[in-house]
C-alpha cells in the first residue's frame, strides 16, 4: 500500500509539547463511514487516543490514497469524546 506513515509525531507549535506519537499508525478503512475517502480520496490513519485533559481525544492523520506527488494536502483530525472535532488541513511537500 502506498503512503503508509511511520513514526508520526504531532507537536504543538507554540509550546513544542508532543501531543501524540505513533510508530505505526493503524489504517481505518471505513473512518467516518468512508466520507473522507469518497469525498477527498484521503486514507485515515489512527494515531491513538490522548486521555489527559478533558475530554479525551483521538487523533487521525488523513493522507491522499495512491501515489503522492511533490506537493499534497493532508488533514490532522482530532475527534473529541461526544463533543465534535478539530480539522487541521495542511499543505505538504515531499523531502
Amino acid at each position: 500500500m502506498a503512503n503508509v506513515p511511520h513514526n508520526v509525531v504531532v507537536t504543538r507549535t507554540k509550546t513544542g509539547a508532543v501531543e501524540i506519537s505513533s510508530a505505526n499508525p493503524t489504517l481505518v478503512t471505513n473512518y467516518d463511514g468512508g466520507y473522507w475517502k469518497r469525498t477527498y480520496n484521503l486514507d485515515a490513519w489512527k494515531l491513538g487516543t490522548v486521555n489527559t485533559g478533558y475530554p479525551p481525544k483521538t487523533l487521525y492523520l488523513l493522507l491522499p490514497g495512491g501515489t503522492i506527488g511533490a506537493s499534497f494536502t493532508a488533514l490532522l483530525k482530532t475527534d473529541f469524546l461526544n463533543s465534535g472535532n478539530w480539522q487541521h488541513w495542511m499543505s505538504c511537500t515531499t523531502a
